[in-house]
């Protein structure tokens, strides 16, 4: 979730997006309902906020859109959750925080009042959209303990404290936009290459110097070290990353082809936990997110309005 109220530098981002903001016409009024959940209305104006505050100008929205109001629709899924369980933003904390960017806005010689207007805001969804991510911060403090943080480092050690993996791919390149059967066709195929394999009919380097689609088939495949996440794709580090020196995986999809992997090296890292606690309770609190919204969605009324 992107933090937008968690720091004085937020703030300041959150200041120059709505400077920057285009304001060109839309082409529904911002007082529109896009969607309602239970009693709650969703508009455009709070499409506009969220599009805003993820720097999106409306001439990529079209595309995203469906997809941007799911996340709306969930955002206000996990306010019912927070409000059922009596969790607020401190409303002064909030406050402060509106009178931050007002503030920022007059240093840059505009005014507030006029900046929130073009984009079809107000003072209130702003401070909505400023209040969520509080609250939903208070609600991880007292929802995740030590223990859980704990045994998520010992579970999750390899991806988290900083190891690197050595492994060789045959890889399958799928064209952009690829359909279903092209991604059918070089599973298949790699299935039976990875059968070849590990019956020793044929060593794993040398298939991917015959078949891989890579400049890695050089080097039989190749790929050199990587950490668990920034070198490869996720799917193919998620993969990897299960495997033990000499495993190979099943065939995995990634955005770029089909994979076959072989981890050949490993090599331990020396984070600790004090060391990726941060970004350890980033991950319990997005799998918290994803729980209430679902859990909520279940005892909810969604309804979308007929696009226009």
């Amino acid at each position: 979730m992107w933090k937008l109220a968690g720091s004085w530098l937020s703030v300041y981002l959150t200041v120059n997006l709505l400077l920057a903001a285009d304001p060109a016409p839309n082409d529904l009024p911002p007082e529109t309902v896009l969607a309602t959940v239970d009693d709650d209305k969703i508009t455009e104006a709070d499409f506009q906020l969220f599009c805003v505050i993820r720097n999106l100008p409306r001439a990529e929205q079209a595309p995203l859109r469906d997809k941007l109001l799911e996340q709306l629709i969930e955002r206000q899924l996990i306010r019912h959750a927070l409000s059922k369980r009596k969790i607020a933003a401190d409303k002064e904390d909030v406050a402060g925080h509106v009178r931050r960017i007002e503030d920022l806005i007059r240093q840059r010689k505009e005014d507030p009042e006029v900046v929130l207007k073009k984009l079809g805001l107000s003072q209130e969804t702003l401070a909505s959209e400023l209040a969520l991510p509080l609250a939903w911060d208070a609600f991880v403090r007292q929802s995740v303990n030590d223990k859980q943080i704990s045994e998520h480092f010992s579970q999750h050690k390899a991806e988290l404290d900083g190891t690197k993996l050595r492994a060789a791919q045959i890889i399958l390149l799928l064209p952009k936009g690829a359909a279903k059967k092209d991604v059918e066709d070089r599973t298949a195929r790699l299935t039976a290459i990875r059968q070849d394999i590990v019956s020793k009919k044929i060593p794993f380097a040398e298939v991917a110097k015959k078949f891989s689609e890579a400049p890695s088939k050089a080097n039989g495949g190749d790929v050199g070290w990587f950490p668990y996440r920034g070198k490869m794709p996720a799917p193919f580090c998620d993969a990897a990353f299960a495997l033990k020196p000499g495993e190979i995986s099943e065939p995995i999809v990634s955005p770029f082809g089909v994979h076959l992997i072989q981890v050949t090296d490993r090599q331990p890292g020396e984070l600790t936990l004090d060391d990726v606690r941060v970004e350890i309770l980033g991950r319990l609190s997005n799998e918290l997110w994803d729980k209430t919204a679902a859990a909520e969605r279940m005892k909810s009324k969604i309804d979308l309005a007929p696009r226009q």
